[in-house]
């Protein structure tokens, strides 16, 4: 299996970018995915940096440590 892009993935990500949308890859929680259950995050800012969160099973994601580095927000 190749890990290059699809010519319909490519076309999805040009579109989305034209509206201002650069995400590519998202995060997801792997119980939400386990259990067929639609997916409740939260996302925020924390005294670290940057934390996801589900909702539904009321745990951590993922928590970027941006180490003291300011973030410009755009």
């Amino acid at each position: 299996m190749s890990n290059k892009p699809s010519k319909e993935m490519m076309e999805l990500l040009e579109e989305k970018r034209r509206k201002g949308n650069d995400i590519y890859a998202f995060f997801h929680c792997s119980k939400c995915i386990d259990e067929d259950e639609y997916p409740n995050i939260g996302v925020g800012w924390t005294t670290l940096g940057l934390q996801v969160w589900c909702e539904h099973h009321n745990e951590n994601i993922i928590h970027i440590d941006f180490c003291g580095q300011k973030v410009e927000v755009v």
